[in-house]
């Protein structure tokens, strides 16, 4: 073998293949070499090859990537709840241990504020499940900020039923044991309409401040 003779990775695979199975009299017959030079049986590479009957070939690679991610998937796990350990102590540190504190900030509490909040959850129909995933994140964080507050806000979660609360209970999220109030009718049967501001992002009004009612 001339190595300035310029020849193909099949080349270079079939070559190195020669050599392992001359070397080693027990290999009769191999298809595949990795990178530390193993050999594996002629069977077990095509059967891992062989697509199913009827099945797409987008489908196929979508099977083998979902066979993957279930294979690696405890040792991702693992890895993501160190990272919430480590990221859970950083906040500590960062807040002078403010996690313990926060714990004990309710809605209740005589320095509370009493402006109340509000997410509506009845657009959950016109949404799929990625986007509902991404909602479930952003009341997390929406949570998590209020309990830090000096001064929480009246924090509601209306129209709370259906899918969201389904999805929500399976990330081990049961908001009944959160301290919001959970409502499963509207925002509109909870709140005069006098006192209803609805926030979206595509409005073209800027929200400057609030005038609130003496009783609220």
């Amino acid at each position: 073998f001339n190595p300035l003779h310029e020849c193909s990775c099949v080349q270079i695979k079939k070559l190195i293949t020669s050599v392992i199975v001359m070397s080693d009299p027990t290999i009769s017959s191999c298809s595949e070499v990795n990178t530390e030079g193993n050999a594996f049986p002629l069977e077990t590479t095509q059967a891992a090859k062989t697509k199913p009957e009827g099945v797409s070939k987008k489908q196929w690679k979508r099977q083998l990537r979902q066979k993957k991610f279930e294979e690696s998937k405890p040792a991702w796990k693992k890895k993501q709840k160190e990272k919430r350990k480590e990221k859970r102590k950083q906040q500590r540190l960062d807040d002078g241990g403010g996690m313990s504190q926060a714990k004990r900030t309710k809605m209740d509490d005589a320095g509370a504020s009493n402006i109340r909040v509000a997410i509506e959850f009845q657009y959950e129909s016109l949404m799929h499940d990625k986007d509902i995933r991404k909602l479930i994140k952003q009341c997390q964080r929406c949570y998590s900020a209020n309990r830090r507050a000096e001064s929480p806000l009246q924090l509601y979660f209306t129209s709370f039923e259906g899918r969201m609360k389904e999805m929500m209970d399976k990330a081990n999220q049961y908001v009944e044991k959160w301290d919001v109030h959970v409502r499963k009718h509207s925002y509109l049967d909870e709140f005069d309409k006098k006192d209803i501001v609805f926030l979206a992002a595509e409005s073209e009004n800027i929200l400057t401040g609030l005038l609130l009612p003496a009783s609220t």
